[in-house]
């Protein structure tokens, strides 16, 4: 059973087009406004790994479900670049002006979307561990999708419904009975004890932000799952080299996951990139790196006054 960290009430609003859009808040509520995009395919209830470290650098940390995704509505045919408008019409809600994007994982392309859109608006885009445009030709030149990644993103592009099959096998033994423990269990058989990710066997926060982020995110079942993984394979919408809004990288050179080439190629593209490369570290990079991210998008609003 999962311990009982404080995760808060999810709260929901009705985009124009009427779709739903959910989201959690984490750190400090009257603190500097950061969007949060958790990898692919995850709930915005993984922000609780951010929870302390967010509160501590007064940080109010807005966690998002992305469409299909945990309480948030699917959206089909949907473009990465669309995502902007979604966030868009969030801030406007909130009442807010000026904010950070912290994208993670999966999340990284879509912190990119909102970093292109909302330019003007956006004090930092933080990339950890992010994946870059698949389906552009210098990207697939290069090749930077390696491992597992390779038949994931093409399943997601070529055949969606094996891979919301698969998808939904995979999640069905987590959300019964003694599901944490099930997916524990999983989690220590896909990590090696020498793997640079070993945290995740050990660190209770980051075991429960991780399980509570992927079966929050399965509840609707598998298909916005694999339509988020569509989504990050397909064409963009926009180019990296249009992304001028500042952007602060962090990347493992042991990722398995996604390659540290991945890092030095979307920060070589990015006009305005300053680059954090952890030496020895794989693609859980949020444990690690918590402190010095948040602190980055704290002073990106200038100093208080």
């Amino acid at each position: 059973m999962t311990e009982r960290y404080a995760i808060p009430p999810v709260s929901t609003m009705t985009l124009p087009d009427g779709r739903r859009l959910a989201w959690y808040e984490y750190g400090e509520p009257a603190g500097r406004p950061c969007v949060y995009m958790p990898g692919s395919p995850v709930s915005g209830v993984a922000g609780l790994l951010y929870d302390e470290v967010a509160r501590a650098q007064g940080i109010r940390l807005i966690c998002l479900d992305r469409p299909g995704l945990g309480k948030s509505d699917f959206k089909p045919d949907r473009v990465l670049v669309d995502w902007a408008s979604d966030v868009g019409a969030l801030v406007d809600h909130l009442g807010v002006d000026r904010f950070a994007v912290l994208g993670e994982s999966g999340g990284g392309p879509h912190a990119l979307s909102v970093a292109h859109g909302l330019r003007n608006r956006v004090t930092l885009a933080v990339l950890l561990a992010s994946p870059g445009p698949m389906a552009e030709p210098w990207y697939q030149r290069a090749r930077l999708v390696r491992g597992l990644n390779r038949p994931l993103f093409w399943l997601a592009v070529r055949s969606p419904r094996l891979l919301r099959a698969m998808m939904g096998r995979m999640m069905a033994p987590y959300l019964g009975e003694r599901g944490f423990d099930k997916w524990l269990e999983s989690t220590r058989r896909m990590i090696k004890k020498t793997s640079p990710d070993a945290e995740l066997l050990t660190n209770r926060r980051l075991q429960v932000a991780g399980f509570e982020g992927a079966t929050e995110a399965a509840r609707p079942g598998p298909r916005g799952g694999a339509d988020d993984f569509r989504v990050l394979a397909s064409p963009w919408g926009f180019v990296v080299e249009d992304v001028i809004a500042p952007v602060a990288l962090w990347h493992g050179t042991r990722d398995g996951n996604v390659p540290v080439e991945v890092g030095h190629a979307l920060a070589a593209r990015l006009p305005s990139c300053v680059t954090h490369f952890v030496e020895g570290a794989g693609h859980a990079l949020g444990i690690r790196c918590a402190e010095e991210v948040l602190t980055a998008i704290a002073a990106s609003f200038g100093p208080v006054t």
